[in-house]
This record gives C-alpha cells, sequence and structure tokens, in this order.
C-alpha cells in the first residue's frame, strides 16, 4: 500500500502562522504510526504544500527531509510530493473529509455520516438531537436518543412509527431503571 502522510498538523505540529523555514515538533503517535506502516512494507510519501511553489521547492525539500531524519528518526528515502498521485491508497491529513465513493457522502471519523435525516434547519439555526439537547442543557444521553428517535419516528426508513415508538418506551424504561440504581 502506498500512504500519503500530510507534513503539517498531522506528522508534525502545526501553529497558524507559519514560518516557512520552521517545523513543528513530530507528533509522536503519528511517527509511531509512519514507523509502523513502513516494517510493514507500505510505501510512505510525506504529502505538504510545502514543496508546491518551483521557486521554494529545493529548499523546501531539504528542510524537510533534514526535519524527518534528524528531528522525527523517519528514514531518509521518503518522497516528499505536493502532487496527488494515482498510485496513491490512502491520505492521512488533518484536513481531509473521506467522501464514499460514488455517493457524495461524507464519511465523519472513519464512519459514514448517515445522520443526515436527523439534521435541519430553521431560521437559519441548525437543529439536531445534539443541538437541542445542548439547549436544554440536558447531559442525559438516554434522553438524547430518546429525542432523537422521537424528532424523526417513523421516518428513518429503518423502522415503522409503532416499531419507535416502542424503542423510545424501552429507552425511557430504561433510562428510568438507570436513575434508581443510581439512587440505591
Amino acid at each position: 500500500m502506498h500512504i500519503a502522510v500530510d507534513l503539517d498538523g498531522t506528522l508534525a505540529e502545526y501553529k497558524s502562522e507559519r514560518d516557512p523555514n520552521f517545523i513543528g515538533k513530530p507528533i509522536k503517535a503519528m511517527v509511531d504510526k509512519v514507523t509502523d506502516a513502513i516494517y510493514e512494507g507500505h510505501k510512505i510519501s510525506i504529502f505538504t504544500a510545502r514543496v508546491s511553489e518551483e521557486e521554494t521547492a529545493a529548499a523546501a525539500i531539504s528542510l524537510i527531509q533534514n526535519w524527518i531524519t534528524n528531528v522525527a528518526g523517519l528514514p531518509n528515502d521518503l518522497e516528499i510530493t505536493s502532487t496527488k498521485k494515482k498510485y496513491f491508497d490512502e491520505f492521512w491529513d488533518d484536513r481531509a473529509v473521506r467522501i464514499t465513493p460514488n455517493t457524495g457522502v461524507a464519511e465523519i471519523g472513519g464512519h459514514k455520516d448517515t445522520g443526515n435525516h436527523y439534521r435541519y434547519s430553521y431560521k437559519g439555526i441548525k437543529l439536531d438531537p445534539a443541538r437541542i439537547m445542548a439547549i436544554y442543557k440536558n447531559p442525559h444521553t438516554m434522553a438524547g436518543s430518546i429525542v432523537k428517535k422521537a424528532l424523526v419516528a417513523g421516518e428513518r426508513g429503518q423502522k415503522d412509527l409503532l416499531q419507535d415508538i416502542d424503542d423510545i418506551i424501552c429507552a425511557a424504561v430504561r433510562w428510568r431503571e438507570m436513575v434508581l440504581e443510581d439512587k440505591e
């Protein structure tokens, strides 16, 4: 597998004010992940906009190669590029959002974002069960689950209205049991 790893904000700490001659401290968890991938036989490329300007690319590559080897402790033969390659199998990046191929549906945290049917905009305010719970300052996860089911009861596609009402009742009964258990 060929993995493109972003530099700033992914492999190295990044602050909003950018000094082209400075690379932040290595992010240990990502350095370890890259090291593991190399040992597993994967090819790693450093993917960064720092090398996208022709007049400054050579100096940026030299700075990055030095940082990779002497600061992060990674091999000095990693490709450094700003060009997306068709052979990249994965991108590890702090800004990317994965889109499920051929659907236009975003995946959040590695999971498909299937919650669109819970989100509505009302008078310019984005509403969903989590926002409603926050407005009412209600920290109870069971209440959130009940509200979520009630807002779109019978419209979620998987269950009809009566099944959703039964789920709401079961959740409310369980929540009541939990409150009683906590009092003991």
